[in-house]
């Protein structure tokens, strides 16, 4: 009697767990879905002395805030330069990026990428896309130095 109550307890924690296993598994699934389907699209182009990174979303996510980051040859590492709210129920944005002066010579790359921001830490990024940029202004290219030693 004694040893069918411990098998009995034994299997009904087994349940348990796996149950419990399961919904955990459930909830990973869904977020990772969710995450996953945020970014339909993103380019980067260059217009001027201005370079315009527009995106699509899905649309209705439970994204909050979307963060642009750059990176170049001069900074290899993502530093954000701006952020948009997303808005309830457009699933189309724009970002125009008027600090990318700085360059050595000739056409510059620069490389964005657009990080979803959501409640409880929830993030998701976009694929990077590069654009190559040439900058006309000299001043512009001076203070975009100067802007970014104080980053």
């Amino acid at each position: 009697m004694f040893a069918k109550t411990i098998d009995l307890r034994k299997s009904v924690m087994k349940r348990l767990i796996l149950i419990s296993l399961m919904g955990l598994m459930a909830i990973g699934i869904g977020t990772a879905y969710a995450v996953s389907n945020v970014f339909r699209s993103i380019k980067a182009e260059s217009k001027g002395e201005e370079i315009q990174i527009e995106w699509k979303t899905t649309g209705g996510s439970s994204f909050h805030t979307f963060e642009i980051e750059r990176r170049s040859n001069e900074v290899p590492s993502y530093r954000r330069i701006g952020s948009i709210v997303a808005k309830e129920s457009g699933d189309g944005y724009t970002f125009v990026d008027n600090g990318a002066f700085f360059r050595t010579s000739g056409d510059k790359e620069f490389t964005y990428r657009v990080k979803a921001v959501g409640a409880g830490g929830l993030e998701q990024y976009s694929p990077p896309v590069t654009v190559s940029h040439k900058v006309v202004s000299s001043v512009k290219r001076s203070w975009g130095m100067i802007k970014e030693l104080f980053r």
